[in-house]
């Protein structure tokens, strides 16, 4: 705990939640807070929808680290006929067909580099009709095989971040998806604990009016004795029996918050509505060992929470936008190298068996936009949304002071309630037991009983809010500083 409460509170503390509710049934089911984390985490959709957005974060970046290569082919044919203008002419007519194949495949290098192979053939077949009567037939094929390689040099811009960048981006989604579940996990575990504390609380208050209510019938039966005996008069005993007949009120509409709060309660877990539950909680279980210094819980909030991560992480991809879109707008430079051999014969296959004519070239490729306007609007664009990042990240961090502070102060408060009504709790007991002594020696009426356990039961009653709060607001201090709760196991959270 942030602070340690007296050891008379932390007694009676676990003496009010060692006791269970079963709503009916011969065997219910036992529900601890652990049980009902691992219930809400399973069933949420912001949850789910989270965890698939990371297993799609992570196959885009599986695809954007791959290196596949590219294969490119194309095959087309082509026929025509002409006829001689010239009447003198010998040829009367020509018929043309040709067909032609090309093919390639690009490998992507780490880089930006790229290796390429190409290779091509064509066939050309010419017939021509004669007006003696014969015709003559030509037939030619060529082919060649090509490699070249291209790499783009960072003289004018940044090429790194252009060739590698899609990579980077993918990385950041991933790391981005991994908070944003995380801190949906955090968030049900949140709405889970102030569930859970809220059906405890009014499970407990029932209890505790069922205490008083017991206290009073008791006292009533007694007056109802001394009245037989002629030792007390019956107004007395009327006062004792309206104060039973309030104390019976007092516990049905305890009992109705408390079934009410436990329906919520299933509701929020998707449980049944009629599956008997019985509440389980150790007290101690949720116990944290953080600093009571606000600086240094501010300090470990901001070094581990998963939104304000979340956050730095949206500014690391504003900031590679940036980055970017400024490369982009600004002239590139690459080199380029190959080397091709051609042949011709009157087959594709005889010609790809003499690729005689060996070529090559070195050469620099450069590049530039002629939409400077636009790149200059899409700059300012990206550098907009990088200040709109750093501003959330900063707006953040404020709330995330503020929340600090004001849990720290309710887990001060509640520890200081629950030492200073342990105290009330005793001295009221004590009361009750020397009013109930007098009342037996008939020095008091029972309206003095019943007054002294009324304020026993709101000194309970008192009591018990204020241990609860010190517990929730201890867990909810934990989640505020990035951590879970003790009760909450990471096996729980997975």
């Amino acid at each position: 705990m942030i602070v340690n409460l007296p050891k008379i509170a932390l007694a009676l503390a676990l003496m009010l939640v060692q006791t269970s509710y079963c709503v009916a049934g011969d065997s219910p089911h036992v529900l601890s807070l652990p049980d009902a984390v691992q219930l809400a985490l399973a069933r949420d959709a912001l949850v789910r929808d989270a965890q698939q957005s990371l297993d799609n974060a992570r196959a885009r970046l599986v695809q954007a680290s791959a290196l596949t290569p590219t294969l490119t082919t194309s095959a087309n044919s082509s026929a025509a006929s002409s006829a001689g203008l010239d009447p003198e002419s010998i040829i009367s007519g020509t018929d043309y067909s040709s067909q032609s194949y090309y093919s390639s495949v690009n490998v992507p290098m780490r880089g930006g580099a790229n290796l390429s192979l190409s290779s091509s053939a064509s066939t050309t077949t010419t017939n021509s009709e004669l007006r003696t009567g014969e015709g003559m037939e030509f037939t030619y094929a060529g082919a060649s095989v090509g490699a070249g390689v291209s790499r783009p040099l960072s003289i004018f811009r940044d090429e790194r971040v252009l060739t590698e960048g899609p990579r980077w981006s993918a990385d950041i989604s991933v790391r981005r998806a991994e908070l944003a579940l995380e801190e949906a996990r955090r968030r049900v575990v949140g709405d889970t604990l102030a569930a859970f504390f809220g059906a405890l609380r009014a499970r407990r208050q029932a209890e505790i009016a069922a205490a008083s209510q017991r206290e009073a019938t008791e006292l009533l039966r007694i007056a109802k004795s001394k009245l037989d005996r002629g030792k007390l008069a019956e107004i007395e005993v009327m006062e004792a029996r309206v104060s039973a007949d309030s104390a019976g009120v007092a516990l049905r509409r305890a009992e109705s918050s408390a079934a009410t709060a436990l329906d919520a309660l299933k509701n929020f877990l998707g449980m049944g509505l009629e599956q008997a539950v019985q509440l389980n909680h150790d007290e101690t279980g949720t116990a944290n060992a953080l600093s009571p210094d606000e600086a240094a819980l501010v300090e470990r909030a901001i070094a581990q929470r998963a939104d304000l991560q979340q956050l730095r992480w949206g500014i690391r991809s504003a900031e590679l936008s940036v980055r970017q879109v400024e490369a982009e707008s600004r002239p590139g430079a690459s080199l380029g190298a190959g080397y091709t051999r051609t042949g011709q014969a009157e087959t594709i296959g005889e010609s790809f068996h003499q690729l005689v004519n060996p070529s090559w070239y070195v050469g620099l490729l450069f590049t530039t936009s002629l939409t400077q306007r636009e790149d200059r609007a899409a700059i300012e664009q990206a550098r907009g949304s990088l200040r709109l990042a750093r501003m959330n990240e900063e707006l953040r961090r404020d709330e995330v002071r503020l929340e600090i502070r004001h849990l720290l102060r309710e887990v001060r408060d509640a520890a200081a309630n629950a030492a200073q009504l342990a105290e009330t709790v005793r001295i009221a007991e004590e009361n009750l037991r020397i009013r109930q002594v007098q009342f037996d020696h008939g020095l008091i009426r029972p309206i003095d009983v019943t007054q002294t356990e009324r304020q026993l039961t709101e000194a309970r009653a008192q009591l018990l809010d204020a241990v609860i709060d010190h517990e929730l607001s201890a867990a909810q201090l934990s989640l505020a500083a990035g951590e879970m709760p003790a009760v909450v196991t990471h096996e729980t959270v997975q």
